[in-house]
């Protein structure tokens, strides 16, 4: 499907471009889920990769909603595509001037991967969305991770990157640095439980990715 084979979704999802700074001039050649829509390197990270989200789902209609360019080449150009999901969705929010938007995730210790250079501006002029596609990893403790999207219309997003929390370190806590072992033991715990829980009150949304 437009480059990525059905059977390695959602993880095939979690790619992301090393050359953002290329310009993406072209025309329209395929949906913005798939790396085809991009020019330059495309790679995947293993670290992203911990337990798929047991609400994600894609939905039947995504097979009936894939335009081939030619119907005697099924791995060929596409024509148009859409992917149908039931998962998790939460506004996400980047702003670095201190002011979060009620109910977003706080995306200030994520790993953000954004699809072009030109789409971190949409941070600060437009809503963006995370949508949820593998949990916190408990052992090793990577997660969760899943796409950034803009909403088209009311059920309708287009992707523009990827986002990862990276395990927590310890001495990754800002604060005085007089603060006792103890004191930061026990904030880097409560950052486990907040990155545990980030998505634990979205209840799941059927949503269409074009």
């Amino acid at each position: 499907m437009a480059g990525l084979w059905l059977s390695h979704l959602p993880l095939g999802l979690l790619w992301f471009s090393e050359q953002t700074f290329l310009p993406q001039n072209h025309a329209w050649r395929a949906p913005s889920w798939s790396w085809a829509s991009l020019d330059g390197l495309i790679v995947w990270h293993s670290d992203m990769m911990t337990t798929v989200d047991p609400v994600f789902r894609i939905l039947p209609e995504t097979t009936e909603a894939m335009g081939l360019a030619h119907e005697g080449a099924p791995y060929g150009e596409v024509v148009s595509g859409s992917l149908y999901i039931k998962g998790r969705v939460r506004k996400g929010n980047v702003s670095s001037d201190g002011q979060d938007e009620p109910n977003a995730i706080n995306l200030d210790r994520a790993e953000i991967c954004w699809d072009n250079d030109s789409f971190a501006s949409l941070a600060s002029t437009s809503e963006i969305f995370c949508l949820l596609i593998c949990q916190f990893e408990q052992v090793r403790q990577p997660g969760p991770s899943g796409l950034l999207m803009k909403q088209v219309n009311q059920q309708k997003y287009s992707r523009i990157g990827v986002f990862h929390f990276k395990p927590l370190q310890i001495y990754d806590l800002e604060g005085d640095e007089h603060v006792d072992i103890e004191g930061r033991v026990e904030r880097f715990q409560r950052a486990q439980i907040a990155a545990a829980e980030l998505f634990e009150s979205s209840d799941p949304a059927s949503i269409v990715l074009i």
